[in-house]
């Protein structure tokens, strides 16, 4: 695994922790005991997490198949100073 990759795969596990000590703490009275506006902002966040750890997955899963070919890869810039057809055009 490639350095880049490596932090990508340690970024998801330490989300997915955090993600877990905030679920648990969702289940506390303490948290029960917090004002309704922190408490929704705590739900969002974790919410906003999931999503995050989503993304961090999607990347991991394509640290194993073959790089997409650029679309643009080959292609040639028009020449646009009037002079004429540019070459890809022709």
């Amino acid at each position: 695994m490639l350095p880049h990759q490596e932090r990508v795969v340690t970024e998801r596990a330490e989300l997915s922790e955090k993600i877990n000590k905030l679920l648990t703490f969702l289940t506390t009275d303490t948290f029960k005991s917090l004002p309704e506006r922190e408490q929704y902002l705590l739900n969002r966040q974790v919410s906003h997490m999931g999503f995050y750890l989503d993304a961090l997955d999607e990347r991991i899963a394509l640290f194993n198949q073959p790089a997409e070919p650029d679309f643009l890869a080959g292609s040639k810039a028009c020449d646009l100073s009037g002079d004429g057809t540019c070459e890809a055009c022709q």
